[in-house]
């Protein structure tokens, strides 16, 4: 099953340096598109492939949490890239990429925060 998902930059760079995430106890290779008109500029896509299981499992966990399924992926991924050291030229990437976002909508557009 196919998942995306919007996430923080930094988030993502963190991401970008383990490769693979562990997921229901294996490891899932992750892609990061960088997509045009997404919601917010600090935030990127990332495309998961899941076992229909994983995913009506992840559905369960976020109903059973009152979250969105995004919410529940977000927190488990921000806390197993707790410990990446981003360097100072990934913060300067994630800064970049965010200023090309926030041009890409014009001078006078606001993000939405979601």
């Amino acid at each position: 099953m196919w998942m995306q998902l919007f996430l923080p930059r930094e988030t993502i760079a963190k991401i970008q340096k383990l490769d693979q995430i562990v997921l229901d106890g294996s490891k899932t290779p992750v892609k990061i598109l960088d997509m045009p008109g997404q919601r917010h500029p600090d935030k990127t896509t990332l495309s998961v492939y899941l076992p229909r299981t994983l995913m009506q499992r992840l559905r369960r966990l976020a109903a059973d949490r009152r979250q969105t399924v995004t919410q529940v992926i977000e927190n488990f991924v921000t806390d197993q890239t707790r410990d990446v050291v981003l360097l100072p030229e990934d913060y300067e990437q994630v800064a970049e990429e965010t200023r090309r976002a926030m041009q890409g909508r014009g001078a006078n557009s606001k993000a939405k925060t979601d």
